[in-house]
């Protein structure tokens, strides 16, 4: 199972998240309680080059979210509005893996077959406690998906249970596995014993 941790918002937080050895951390750059800008960004990724960052943005101009990238040297992109399918296709061109990220209450979008991404990103609503699991039930493509939405230590093995595809090949943590504001090492630590069951 894969793990991005997003919501990095100092080089404390990227530190403490890199001693579980996550697949991918993610760095804020839209309306956000976590958001950053390229300066703050360039930082954290130049003092933990070995990591992969991921840049998360919401309905931003691609060329805005491609020459981000490029200041930052991130590794991937995660579009998490409205965006169109060619800008999947634009990040994918750019080298950039290429994440795109939707919010789900009662139904999958109609259109998720015109996005070719190398994951998708499933997040509940706002208005939402927790990701909407039954409706992950209708997901018949290839391309494989994260879950996410407030997971944590308690919840995280009801949830993949719940959600039991063959495609759901990563889970993304923010708030979960936060205290204070902060990535917290011993919500961290409970979060992945979990994960390992």
């Amino acid at each position: 199972m894969l793990v991005k941790i997003c919501g990095i918002r100092s080089i404390e937080d990227a530190i403490v998240s890199s001693l579980f050895k996550p697949d991918y951390m993610g760095l804020i750059f839209c309306e956000s309680p976590r958001r950053l800008d390229a300066k703050i960004g360039k930082t954290i990724v130049m003092k933990l080059s070995s990591e992969k960052f991921i840049g998360v943005f919401q309905n931003n101009d691609i060329e805005e979210v491609i020459n981000i990238a490029k200041i930052c040297n991130l590794f991937g992109v995660q579009l998490h509005g409205k965006e169109d399918p060619k800008d999947i296709e634009i990040v994918k061109k750019n080298k950039l893996l290429a994440i795109k990220a939707f919010r789900i209450e009662n139904n999958l979008p109609e259109n998720l077959s015109e996005y070719k991404p190398d994951y998708f990103l499933f997040d509940k609503t706002k208005n939402c406690t927790s990701l909407n699991t039954k409706v992950l039930k209708g997901y018949n493509l290839n391309t494989p998906f994260f879950i996410a939405g407030g997971l944590n230590s308690k919840n995280i093995e009801r949830i993949i249970k719940e959600v039991s595809k063959p495609q759901l090949c990563g889970v993304d943590l923010a708030s979960g596995v936060e205290k204070d504001n902060k990535k917290d090492i011993t919500l961290l630590e409970e979060f992945f014993k979990k994960l390992k069951k």
